[in-house]
């Protein structure tokens, strides 16, 4: 099967999974039932839903790609990690807001090839929208083109921010923070990473920043891409899965947030 033909399927696929992992969480969305903490040092829990959620996602993406790899956030690791081909999934991201009822979590599902992201579709189950791209392909929410946002100046840009789950990654916002409080226009914590770039593609904020994990954000990478915005990480580096720092905005402001951030 040719490469093309490859990320047209998957995008078949990473949809349906997505709608099936959504109906999950609808079902168990004011019905949460905690199950653990993951560690000691990482502020984040897991739930029933989010273990329900990734069986449903996983089994229709073996089913249909049985001889790809797969990285999801809960099971890790699995299957050819050597075929170039590598499923990135997090079956519920925003966790917490799911917990406390705040309607602010999605399903995150993406393809990458020999390491770089090529196809993404974030879920938003309660309003039922999704978002998808594949690379060298538009950005769509539930099949409408998106475009990002038009805003140049960092004074009136709008930023998102995941402050990350261990107190290491809190205490490397110490400086970030304290410059983009005076600088730009209005701060976000949404507390969920594709979540977040859904909102840069969709034009509804300017810029994301954060470290979040690789099961987080490559589909929020292809999406904010495809909708013409620009990713890296903090020092202006492509982005690559072992980035450690995020960065995606308009692509209008990007050098302004890059030459905050280094300073």
């Amino acid at each position: 099967m040719n490469h093309d033909r490859v990320l047209a399927q998957a995008l078949v696929t990473a949809k349906r999974a997505a709608l099936a992992g959504g109906k999950v969480l609808r079902q168990r969305y004011k019905r949460i039932k905690v199950v653990a903490d993951k560690a000691k040092d990482i502020q984040d829990f897991v739930t029933e839903a989010d273990w329900e959620s990734e069986k449903v996602i996983l089994s229709q993406i073996r089913r249909r790609f049985p001889r790809h790899g797969v990285f999801a956030e809960e099971s890790g690791k699995q299957g050819n990690l050597k075929s170039g081909y590598l499923w990135l999934v997090d079956p519920l991201c925003g966790t917490a807001n799911f917990v406390n009822q705040l309607d602010l979590f999605v399903i995150s599902i993406a393809l990458a090839y020999q390491g770089q992201p090529m196809m993404g579709v974030i879920y938003h189950p309660l309003s039922k929208t999704l978002f998808s791209a594949i690379t060298g392909q538009a950005a769509r929410a539930n099949g409408h083109t998106i475009q990002v946002s038009k805003t140049r100046k960092l004074d009136r840009s709008v930023v998102a921010v995941t402050f990350g789950k261990t107190q290491k990654d809190r205490q490397s916002w110490a400086k970030p923070i304290s410059r983009l409080v005076t600088k730009a226009y209005k701060i976000r914590e949404f507390g969920s990473t594709p979540f977040s770039c859904s909102l840069v593609a969709d034009g509804r904020i300017d810029a994301f920043m954060g470290r979040p994990e690789p099961w987080d954000v490559v589909s929020g990478i292809v999406i904010v891409e495809e909708a013409g915005g620009k990713v890296t990480d903090w020092q202006g580096r492509p982005w690559s899965l072992e980035s450690d720092s995020l960065l995606a905005s308009n692509g209008k402001n990007h050098r302004q947030f890059i030459n905050l951030l280094s300073h």
